[in-house]
């Protein structure tokens, strides 16, 4: 145990208080278990309460990466499936040891110990910005070898892939299954899930980076029925399309329930929810108290229907507070059954994250109820610092149009329509320009559409009104730039405004 010397005390906790600790009550601690070394919590990496706990350890002189567990069949899952990854030669962390600890008052731990990677890089890291080509090849060559095994990992994310020391690592074997003769439509449905990770615009480079994966695929040894090299792409981008949809509605529904990344809570008179890392004594007295915050804060908008100030967050932030007001008792009628314009919002930010789209990420959302009766709501969210779009266009000279600008557009609209999104309201003041960056606000109207007929209906509607925007030079600029999508979702060119 470390003395005053040497930092704070590092607390010894029994495995009963750590199955019973809530989410960020864990920090460094010590976990003594029966006929082993003492655990050295250096770092808390993941903590599902009462499920399991992930965490950084110094263990006998050496630094491991530690997953606890408190169900015996989670723990045999994930053993199990790091044992498929080491049979069939799958480049994954090394296993250090596994221990069952009976010995607990009234909680067993079930633990598993391997390397621990300290300039580890997810792939998820390395694409953030944009895809990295390479990165992604050495993935789709692993990828392809497992499935050549007929291994599947059920849960794939671009974070169970890590590089270190130009090295591929698969994590998290309990989502590892194996097949004895691994069908086409399976290898199809876990590609998908993989790609749809990406943003839509690269749908269009997944036939050439393919390459990778077929190349990994090819053997004599192959089940005739797999024929991974001739995988129909028709059919493979078809299901990539649709399992992005599928993660925004997950994301959308995960956005309103505690969990890692959220806390909810809900009571007779009020629904709360926000986001993890923010929360702190000065986000919850913003959100128990909304109202009184505007005194301090400057007015952005006092309409009938919204009002919007702009307030210090936690750390001196910026954050707009936007309040949505019931105008009237009929007006409250017709509202109070319905989730409010704030909770649409809300979830709408979300789906715009998963497709990659910018807007000012969401911090809180509260609903005032009365019971199941909804009545005002308010939204918290980071500021996007800018220019109004076409405040922004009016002060260029001779008002010409970036190509960063151009690009920054046609991805938006092809990130929309790729995933069957509409915003509903494309005026000019809900596109701001923060640096050479182009971010969408006001999402109270914004839908992911089932039904594709309902879709290119709006999203004919959201084309028309972006253009309703513009005149002269300025529309002629952008009716070129889109005349790809008009002519992909039938809509005739807008007509010339002078």
């Amino acid at each position: 145990m470390n003395n005053a010397s040497e930092g704070p005390a590092i607390e010894n906790l029994s495995v009963d208080a750590i199955r019973l600790a809530s989410v960020n009550e864990l920090a460094q601690f010590s976990l003594q278990l029966s006929g082993l070394e003492p655990l050295v919590c250096e770092q808390v990496l993941r903590h599902l309460p009462g499920k399991r706990v992930v965490f950084k350890a110094r263990w006998n002189g050496a630094t491991v990466l530690v997953k606890l567990f408190f169900n015996k069949k989670d723990y045999a899952r994930e053993k199990h499936g790091l044992e498929l990854l080491e049979q069939h030669s799958i480049p994954s962390p090394a296993r250090r040891w596994c221990f069952v600890d009976i010995d607990s008052s009234t909680s067993k731990a079930f633990l598993i110990a391997t390397d621990f990677f300290a300039d580890a890089e997810s792939l998820e890291s390395r694409c953030r910005v944009a895809v990295d080509e390479d990165a992604l090849r050495q993935t789709l060559t692993v990828l392809g070898r497992m499935h050549r095994a007929g291994l599947v990992q059920q849960d794939i994310h671009l974070d169970n892939f890590l590089f270190s020391d130009g090295q591929l690592h698969v994590i998290d074997g309990g989502s590892v299954t194996v097949h004895a003769s691994l069908k086409q439509d399976v290898v199809i449905k876990n590609l998908a899930l993989f790609f749809a990770q990406f943003p839509p615009l690269f749908d269009k480079d997944i036939p050439q980076i393919l390459s990778a994966y077929r190349e990994s695929a090819v053997s004599t040894e192959l089940p005739s029925e797999l024929a991974l090299q001739q995988l129909p792409l028709k059919s493979l981008l078809k299901k990539v399309r649709n399992k992005r949809l599928w993660r925004i509605r997950k994301y959308q529904q995960k956005s309103l329930r505690s969990c890692t990344e959220f806390v909810a809570d809900k009571t007779w008179q009020r629904f709360l929810v926000l986001r993890r890392d923010r929360d702190d004594a000065v986000l919850r007295k913003l959100l128990e108290q909304p109202d009184a915050s505007f005194g301090g804060g400057r007015l952005l908008k006092n309409g009938n229907t919204t009002t919007v100030f702009e307030v210090t967050g936690s750390g001196g932030a910026t954050w707009v507070l936007k309040r949505y007001n019931i105008k009237s008792w009929s007006h409250g009628l017709s509202r109070c059954w319905r989730p409010s314009r704030a909770w649409f919002s809300w979830q709408s930010a979300h789906a715009l994250a998963v497709i990659g789209v910018p807007t000012p990420k969401p911090v809180a959302l509260r609903e005032n109820r009365s019971g199941r009766l909804r009545q005002e709501a308010y939204l918290i969210t980071e500021k996007a610092e800018g220019d109004l779009l076409d405040q922004w266009l009016l002060k260029r000279p001779g008002h010409d149009i970036p190509q960063w600008l151009d690009i920054a557009i046609l991805t938006i609209f092809h990130s929309l329509l790729a995933s069957r999104v509409s915003h509903g309201d494309m005026k000019s003041t809900n596109f701001i320009v923060t640096k050479n960056n182009l971010t969408v606000i006001d999402l109270d109207a914004m839908c992911v559409h089932r039904s594709e007929r309902t879709f290119y209906r709006a999203f004919r509607k959201d084309m028309k009104r972006f253009m309703a925007n513009w005149h002269g030079d300025t529309h002629r600029h952008f009716t070129h730039l889109l005349n790809p999508i008009f002519e992909q979702i039938g809509l005739d060119t807008p007509a010339l405004r002078v």
